[in-house]
């Protein structure tokens, strides 16, 4: 992938390895709970722009646009998590306040990585724009495979259990 970093051109090819194989980390080594790369999940436009964006404004451009998608789709499975009438009341409420602790984890936690891995400068904003992405991505993969198993989330033949038992809700 060749990407030139406007004003960050003349400083040589490589500066541009460096700051586009920084990014690249972020959103490379990251794996779904099924073991798939959660890259190859991300729309073919998302990859096809990337890898022509001029500048560092094109490619958080990108990521901005690719993290919506996937907010979108976090959204609609929350919603349909929570509209389901196969979940109790109180297990409505755990991932109530579990998605609002989330968002802050993500949050905080892209901002810690990113200035770890990277303090200042745009590549920070790389980092930190990659973060999100995929831990948005990963976070709506998670929350979807509860709305493909079978009885809107529970193993086929089980009763609904109220958190923290063992024993079936009757």
């Amino acid at each position: 992938m060749y990407c030139a970093m406007g004003p960050l051109a003349n400083r040589g090819k490589m500066w541009k390895a460096v700051t586009i194989s920084c990014f690249a980390a972020c959103l490379v080594f990251t794996r779904t709970a099924c073991g798939q790369d959660i890259k190859d999940l991300y729309s073919t436009t998302y990859h096809q722009f990337l890898d022509q964006a001029g500048n560092t404004n094109s490619m958080l451009g990108c990521i901005a646009a690719e993290k919506g998608r996937w907010e979108i789709r976090l959204g609609n499975a929350y919603k349909r998590l929570m509209g389901s009438g196969d979940f109790s009341t109180e297990t409505k409420n755990l991932l109530s306040e579990a998605q609002k602790l989330w968002n802050t984890f993500r949050d905080k936690s892209c901002d810690a990585n990113a200035s770890l891995d990277i303090e200042g400068g745009t590549g920070f904003n790389l980092a930190k724009a990659g973060c999100t992405l995929r831990m948005t991505a990963e976070r709506a993969v998670e929350l979807e495979s509860h709305l493909r198993l079978p009885d809107a989330g529970r193993p086929a033949g089980t009763q609904q259990r109220k958190p923290g038992t063992t024993k079936p809700n009757r």
